[in-house]
């Protein structure tokens, strides 16, 4: 039987996945990136709005939320550097290590609530 962190792991894999299958299906469909020099920085261009559509689809169909979807598509948007996938890997990275620790509970027992849409895998994920 898998362990509690085994099943978290093994459900983000798959969101991360599916985000990385969507990207790419962007990425090919506007064609190839023109390749930049060695040691040379990419260029600064912005992102099309067809890509930002495309992105912002991706994120909410993996279910990385509303907030943090708007997060995201405004930073690539305004950023400069780098591939449009990039941006988004930075922009998330930034968001997950922005997370505070929750205060240790000291009482026992104790109740914690789960709330969300039926079918998200709240009981998989309490389980």
């Amino acid at each position: 039987m898998a362990s509690f962190f085994d099943r978290i792991k093994t459900g983000l894999s798959k969101t991360a996945q599916q985000i990385r299958e969507r990207l790419s299906d962007v990425a090919e469909a506007r064609g190839p990136a023109p390749s930049a020099a060695p040691g040379t920085q990419k260029s600064g261009r912005a992102v099309a709005l067809d890509t930002l559509d495309a992105i912002e689809d991706a994120l909410i169909a993996a279910d990385v939320g509303l907030p943090a979807t708007q997060k995201i598509v405004d930073a690539v948007r305004n950023e400069r550097d780098g591939a449009a996938g990039e941006r988004v890997r930075q922009v998330m990275r930034g968001i997950l290590q922005d997370v505070k620790v929750s205060p240790a509970i000291a009482a026992t027992p104790h109740v914690i609530l789960v709330v969300g849409v039926n079918g998200t895998g709240k009981t998989t994920t309490v389980g």
